[in-house]
């Protein structure tokens, strides 16, 4: 079942990751030299039984390779550690100092001692919205995922 997400805008570094990991954990993917720009992003959700549905995986695509035919390649895989995972500006990346709007939530983070804990407090508050998911001022998107996900790059055939 799909549903598409807002556009999101991504620069050149790229961090597609749990938003609960900072730099000293290998399961987390820094992608460099992306295009630049808006892509269309869809979220299949699946159902996993006692668990409900959950988001199962993201597909993101620049606006200028939308209805082409793209060659995925594997690149790499992800944790979800906190059952989170989205794509994410390296610049906005556990940055406490960026705004963001969060969904009306009761939901605190037991610590914030941790530079970017007060960012993934904000992150978990997407992920127990109605959606689960959510775009951040800056264009990148967030979601609720269950299990490791495997990251793929597309390029034209």
């Amino acid at each position: 079942m799909y549903f598409k997400m807002k556009t999101i805008t991504l620069g050149q570094n790229v961090r597609v990751s749990d938003p609960c990991y900072d730099d000293d954990v290998w399961c987390k993917t820094k992608l460099t030299g992306v295009l630049p720009g808006k892509y269309s992003v869809e979220v299949d959700k699946s159902d996993e039984g006692d668990w409900g549905l959950r988001c199962s995986s993201i597909t993101a695509i620049h606006e200028d390779y939308i209805n082409k035919d793209l060659v995925w390649d594997y690149h790499s895989e992800i944790g979800v550690d906190s059952g989170q995972a989205g794509i994410f500006c390296e610049s906005s990346y556990r940055n406490d100092e960026i705004d963001i709007d969060t969904p009306p939530t009761d939901f605190v983070l037991p610590y914030d001692d941790s530079p970017g804990d007060a960012w993934y407090e904000k992150m978990c508050r997407f992920t127990l919205a109605e959606e689960h998911w959510g775009n951040l001022r800056n264009g990148s998107c967030f979601i609720f995922g269950l299990r490791g996900w495997r990251i793929s790059i597309g390029s034209c055939s």
